[in-house]
Parts: structure tokens; sequence; C-alpha cells
């Protein structure tokens, strides 16, 4: 019996050469076939959304007397709008763990930097991730470094795609915060993994995967993992918010992923976006989880340093 898979991608390929080459016995089984897939396809996108107030990642949420060390800190967090989605899914927690006790501020000057604060502004332009660098440098040399005790940033996903020269990305971010540890020994800067986006998927996905079409979102994504290993494997024995590895991990553990020349690689859950980049709800609550735990994470270092 001949392979029914096959035969449709056979069928599918010649349409697109030459849509009249299907006879009507064939586009009737060709058709019955595609509403089968489609069904799939609709089955499978139709699930319960369980990751809301309920993920493994938030357990530690749990335990009250951890989360009072936010106060005694202050914290800068520069970013575009991602960032933003962060900061209201911290905000979202607050309502549910009221003693997440710090408060968001939006500046940039040393001024605005209090205990127990996240202190945070927009920086640079997105598809421009130096300028990003050169934003945050300049906060943290105009007043902020002098008062803050943990400072960061964070790339958007737009600002990687399959052109970036990652490399020099990564050598002018090193560069660049080897140079502010070395003006503000007393500071403690967090580095960050470059944000995700979803992988296509669906019936789009599935024909052009048949006729040899690359997937929206495959090739830009393999450019951010690899900024994000150097990032990993320089920074890996300090604090690393690593945004991606937030965003591809679903419940239970199980990562959002594809392979590629035999490589696997990571993408943005579809669960935690409606539109393929910015975080939903659900997004903002889990990646703001992970955000909290590496501000606490910070906290336990400053303290270890003091002593």
């Amino acid at each position: 019996m001949p392979d029914e898979s096959s035969w449709f991608e056979k069928t599918i390929k010649s349409s697109i050469r030459d849509p009249h080459s299907i006879g009507k016995c064939a586009m009737k089984k060709y058709i019955f076939i595609l509403m089968q897939v489609v069904f799939l396809i609709v089955s499978a996108c139709d699930t319960t959304n369980d990751l809301k107030y309920g993920n493994d990642m938030d357990k530690f949420l749990l335990t009250k007397s951890q989360n009072l060390k936010l106060d005694q800190y202050s914290f800068y967090f520069g970013h575009q709008s991602v960032g933003d989605n962060i900061l209201d899914g911290i905000e979202a927690l607050q309502h549910v763990y009221p003693w997440i006790n710090v408060k968001i501020k939006e500046g940039y000057s040393g001024a605005d930097v209090k205990v127990g604060m996240i202190l945070h502004s927009k920086i640079g332009q997105n598809f421009n991730p130096v300028s990003k660098i050169l934003a945050f440098y300049k906060i943290i040399e105009s007043g902020v470094g002098d008062s803050v005790d943990v400072a960061f940033f964070k790339f958007c996903y737009i600002d990687f795609n399959s052109g970036t020269n990652f490399k020099e990305v990564f050598k002018e971010y090193k560069t660049t915060m080897d140079k502010l540890m070395q003006m503000y020994p007393d500071v403690l800067f967090i580095h960050a993994t470059a944000p995700l986006v979803v992988v296509q998927s669906g019936l789009k996905a599935w024909i052009k995967k048949i006729i040899g079409r690359p997937l929206d979102g495959v090739d830009d994504n393999i450019v951010r993992h690899q900024y994000n290993e150097l990032v990993r494997k320089e920074y890996g024995q300090g604090i690393v918010f690593d945004i991606a590895e937030a965003e591809s991990t679903q419940n239970g553990g199980r990562r959002q992923s594809f392979i590629m020349d035999g490589k696997t690689y990571y993408s943005l859950s579809p669960i935690y976006t409606n539109d393929g980049g910015h975080l939903n709800e659900t997004g903002q609550h889990h990646v703001a989880t992970v955000f909290i735990k590496q501000l606490l994470d910070a906290c336990d270092r400053k303290v270890a340093t003091k002593k």
C-alpha cells in the first residue's frame, strides 16, 4: 500500500508547480487529507492554559521571608518593550504575593535611586544593540553607578536577526561591562540573555517544510542562541538573567525547541505570547518570577560580599 503522507507531499509540490496537474480523483483525495490535517492542527492548538499561577518555577515565591530582602537594596534595569512586559508581570505577582516588597519607578539619574526600588528606563534604539550598550554605560556613569546596588539591562529580540554579527555585539558588551565593573566595584552587574520569538507553526509551516522554505523565526533564533551561549559561557559563574531559557521553558521543565543541522535551538513558547515576541499575561508572570529570583540571588551575593 502506498504511503499516504508521501503521496500528499508529492501532490502538494506538484500542485504548486502546476495547479492543473491534479486530476479530479486526486483532488478529492487531496482535499480529504488536507481537511484531516487542518482538524489535527486546530485540535492541537485548543489547549487549556494551565500555567497561570501554577508553574513549577513559582513555588519559591511561597517563602515569604525570602522575599523581604528586596527592600534592602536598590536596582536599575534598562530595557525596551519586553522589559515593560516583565515589570508588568512583577506588579501582577505583587497582587498574589504582597510580600514581594519592591517598588517600581521610571527614571535614570542617581537622584532617582532608592533602596527597595527597581529604577528602570528605556535605553537605546531597537534594531541597534550597540546603542543600548552605550546608553546603559552613560546612565551608570552619569550617577546611577554611584548609588545603586544592582544594575543590568537586556536586549530585545528585535536586536538580533540572521544578519546580526553577534560576536561583535558580544565583544562590545564585554568590553563595556569590564570597564563598568572596574569603575564601580561595589555595584553587582547582572547579565541577561536575549529574548526569543516563536517559530512558525501550523499548516503554512508544514507546507513550507515540504517545499523546503525556511520557517519564520528559525534563523533569527539561531543567532540569538549563539549570542546567548557566549553570555552563559562568560558570565555563568555570576548571575545571569536567562530570559531565553525562561521563555522557552514550559510547566514541568519541557522546553520549546527545534533542530537545525543536527543541533538543538530554542524558541519562545507560544503559550507565553499573543504576537510571537512580546509576553502575554502568562508569559509576564512566568518570566517575572525568574526575574525576581535573580534579584534575590543578587541580594544574597551582596550579603556575602559584606561579610
